[in-house]
C-alpha cells in the first residue's frame, strides 16, 4: 500500500473546512497508509488554545488517531 505524510497545515486547513484540504484528506486516507512524524504530533497539540477548547483538542487527537504509523 502507498504511504503518505501530510503537512501539519493540511490538518489545520481541514479543521477550517477548506474544501481542497477536505477533499485531499478524504481521497488519500482511503487506500494509503498515513504516516505521522512525532514532531507533527507535537505541532498539532501545541495550539495555544487547545486546553481551553475541548472540541479543538478532540479533533486534533482525531487526526493523530488516523495515522497508521507514527514515525
Amino acid at each position: 500500500m502507498d504511504k503518505v505524510i501530510f503537512d501539519t497545515n493540511m490538518y489545520v486547513y481541514h479543521h477550517l473546512q477548506y474544501s481542497a484540504a477536505v477533499d485531499i484528506l478524504r481521497q488519500y486516507i482511503r487506500g494509503h497508509d498515513v504516516l505521522m512524524p512525532i514532531i507533527q504530533i507535537s505541532e498539532l497539540l501545541s495550539y495555544p488554545k487547545i486546553d481551553d477548547h475541548p472540541e479543538i483538542k478532540r479533533q486534533r487527537e482525531g487526526y493523530i488517531s488516523l495515522a497508521d504509523e507514527i514515525v
